[in-house]
C-alpha cells in the first residue's frame, strides 16, 4: 500500500512537471482568442463617445418600491397590514442555532 501510493506520488510529480513549463508558448500564443474578442464588440468606436447613464437617486427609487407595492398588494389591503414570514421548521427558532438534543442516559 506504501509503495503504491509513493508510485502514484512520483507519477504525479512527473505529470505535473510539464505544466509549469512555457518553452512550447510562442508569441502568437492565444492570438485567435484575442482576435475572437476583439470581434465581438457591436460599436467599438462607442467606448470614446459613452455617457454615464442618469440612475435613480433615493427619492425616485422609494417612489418607484412604494408603486410596485401597491399594485402588487392585494385589493383591500393597507400598508399598516403586517407581512408574513415564512420560516423553515427544521431550521431551529431565529437567532439561535440549533443544538444537539440532550445524550440519553
Amino acid at each position: 500500500m506504501k509503495s503504491l501510493s509513493l508510485m502514484l506520488l512520483g507519477l504525479g510529480c512527473l505529470a505535473g512537471s510539464g505544466c509549469f513549463s512555457r518553452v512550447h508558448m510562442a508569441e502568437n500564443y492565444g492570438r485567435a482568442y484575442k482576435q475572437a474578442f476583439t470581434r465581438q464588440a457591436a460599436n467599438p468606436g462607442s467606448a470614446s463617445t459613452a455617457k454615464t447613464p442618469k440612475g435613480l437617486d433615493a427619492l425616485e427609487a422609494g417612489i418607484v418600491v412604494d408603486t410596485y407595492r401597491q399594485q402588487l398588494a392585494p385589493k383591500g389591503a393597507s400598508s399598516s397590514d403586517q407581512q408574513m414570514i415564512l420560516l423553515n421548521p427544521q431550521a431551529g427558532t431565529l437567532g439561535s442555532p440549533m443544538s444537539a438534543p440532550p445524550p440519553a442516559k
